[in-house]
């Protein structure tokens, strides 16, 4: 690795980010085609941005002239599990990654500061970021900066912290020496596709959007199915399921950026059903990912885990 290298990626590191690495500008043409297919089945369900800007997801010189170098960054966001409090409410399960403030956020606020530190110590470069704005295959580049590997539920598993990570990229031109890619290290290991409630992964690498409970609860805008809410079970916002079942996880540290993921697991139901405006909504989750998420898709993830307590309180009885 040259110096330049090092020093970037020391300087992300200080910037706050938890694993930094290098990818060429250009991605090899297996990952086009793998999102070509994942397309063509129609997996993609509702979400048809990923769709726009092909040709730029392959290579975002396309967006970025000046680019050669991209830079993939990492921040660890895994806490662990607490037990759902016992009293007469009914909670809902939010997913890891939304356990606190939206990481865009965050991550943005640590980009402008390596920005400002890449902008003293390398003048007249141009850098940048991309934090799920622009259209970018981030775990594909992830994935060729060696930051870690692909696994069978499609996340990009990393060695320190496996897959319990948040990505973001910089375009930048400067020309920076490019890591090598992680080999697979699933073996014949499936847990994750056997562990996904809907059987949303259809094959090793390969998930159906539509079926999956992190899409449905999160992007899906329409009504959902009564089998679909059923298999909601208590999930307000996401799943983690395939990434609690990956053997990768097994020994997760808990994050060091508790200042940001500092929500427990459970959201009493309340909060969302008597939240009487978008407006009002908007304010009390403001910076969150629930605020992402749209006060209608919550209400209605939280109706169905109302209607699936009910039901098992009369099996229970």
């Amino acid at each position: 690795m040259d110096e330049t290298t090092r020093k970037v990626k020391a300087m992300a590191l200080e910037a706050g980010f938890d694993l930094a690495g290098v990818s060429g500008i250009r991605l090899p043409a297996a990952h086009g085609q793998r999102l070509g297919r994942w397309l063509s089945l129609g997996y993609n369900g509702g979400m048809e941005s990923m769709r726009e800007h092909f040709s730029r997801r392959l290579d975002p010189r396309m967006l970025a002239p000046r680019a050669r170098s991209v830079l993939c960054l990492a921040i660890h966001y895994y806490t662990p599990d607490e037990p759902m409090p016992e009293d007469d409410r009914v909670y809902g399960r939010v997913a890891r990654y939304a356990r606190g403030r939206d990481y865009h956020h965050l991550a943005r606020e640590r980009m402008e500061a390596l920005i400002r530190a890449l902008d003293q110590a390398f003048p007249g470069h141009g850098h940048m970021p991309a934090v799920d704005s622009s259209p970018i295959l981030e775990r594909a580049y992830a994935q060729e900066a060696g930051l870690g590997f692909l696994g069978k539920n499609g996340a990009l598993i990393t060695r320190e912290f496996g897959s319990w990570v948040v990505l973001c990229e910089f375009l930048t031109s400067l020309e920076l020496a490019p890591g090598a890619p992680v080999e697979d290290r699933c073996g014949d290991c499936s847990l994750c596709l056997s562990a996904c409630p809907t059987g949303a992964l259809v094959e090793p690498g390969l998930l159906d959007a539509r079926r999956c409970l992190s899409y449905l609860s999160t992007v899906h805008s329409g009504e959902i199915s009564p089998a679909q809410s059923r298999l909601l079970g208590d999930r307000l916002l996401g799943c983690d399921a395939c990434q609690e079942a990956c053997p990768h996880n097994g020994n997760a540290a808990t994050t060091r950026h508790l200042d940001a993921w500092n929500q427990g697991a459970w959201m009493d139901l309340s909060l969302v059903l008597e939240t009487p405006s978008e407006k009002r909504f908007a304010k009390r989750f403001a910076q969150t990912p629930l605020a992402h998420a749209r006060r209608k898709r919550l209400e209605r993830n939280a109706r169905a885990i109302q209607e699936n307590f009910q039901l098992s309180s009369k099996v229970r009885s």
